[in-house]
């Protein structure tokens, strides 16, 4: 167990490392990073929004220019989780918001951009944040719960008919519990995403996160909801064979598709491509 848990360290630390690139420094403060989401936000025309939720305080990004159509909200992945390989984090907060990155480059008209809990804090500034939302308990009943509270709150303050969810990494994984627990979810795209929590744990061997939820046990409702998931052919941290095994669990494939993408990695490849893999309409077969 105690080498289980040393190696989970390592699987989730390397998760970390590939979100150096953007600022080619290993040791940015909380504040830097927060700074460099505010600019990456500010260059790209979005107005920053706090969600009060029953636990958490989420930080959001949207950019509107009509009340009605399509909304589309983007997930952020689970940040920077751990510290070093054995530690975890003390603020989640990513170096490099992959899920901001797409956000700032859709030609939509309604984006959305929701960060994970505890994510854009200052370090101990929520007393709800605890090591464990951002670890073992990152997809817990207690985070799908604010996220759903998050998106109520986005839909109340306009009359959109459709709603598009977009996953980075982690942030797939909520994409899906959420889908699978609402009637208004239109489609779901995946970018690098963990669709299969338990066989992630399987590949790399690692201990199971046992406060989390696994979507597949929504599975039936997922089946039914039009679904892309874009894969780095370079990935070597969410392989091709996790979403092998949500789509064999799902009770049919009609509405699920997947893309691999040859020059993409976990975190890299994706922004300039993003625009026209957006391009075609995700729907069921």
């Amino acid at each position: 167990m105690i080498i289980n848990k040393i190696f989970t360290g390592l699987i989730v630390y390397a998760m970390g490392l590939s979100m150096f690139t953007l600022t080619g420094c290993s040791q940015l403060s909380v504040s830097d990073r927060i700074s460099h989401a505010q600019h990456l936000a500010d260059d790209s025309g979005f107005e920053r929004q706090t969600i009060t939720t029953a636990a958490f305080q989420l930080l959001s990004f949207k950019k509107i220019a009509k009340t009605q159509g399509l909304l589309r909200i983007y997930l952020e992945g689970d940040g920077h989780a751990w510290a070093t390989r054995y530690r975890p984090s003390e603020n989640p907060t990513p170096r490099n918001p992959v899920a901001l990155a797409l956000a700032a480059v859709d030609p939509a008209d309604n984006i959305v951009y929701l960060a994970r809990p505890c994510q854009y804090w200052p370090t101990n500034s929520q007393t709800n944040c605890q090591k464990s939302h951002w670890t073992d308990a990152r997809y817990s009943r207690e985070i799908v719960d604010s996220t759903h509270q998050a998106i109520d709150q986005l839909l109340a303050s306009g009359g959109w008919d459709q709603l598009e969810l977009v996953g980075f990494s982690g942030g797939a994984t909520l994409a899906l519990l959420v889908a699978s627990e609402r009637n208004d979810i239109t489609s779901v795209r995946t970018v690098a995403g963990n669709l299969s929590p338990k066989a992630f744990v399987r590949h790399h061997n690692v201990s199971p996160m046992l406060r989390s939820l696994d979507p597949l046990n929504g599975a039936d409702a997922l089946a039914e909801i039009a679904q892309r998931h874009f894969i780095g052919a370079k990935d070597k941290i969410v392989v091709a064979s996790i979403s092998d095994d949500y789509r064999q669990a799902l009770p049919h494939q009609r509405c699920f598709s997947r893309v691999t993408i040859t020059t993409a990695s976990h975190s890299q490849g994706w922004q300039d491509l993003w625009p026209q893999l957006l391009s075609q309409a995700v729907v069921c077969q």
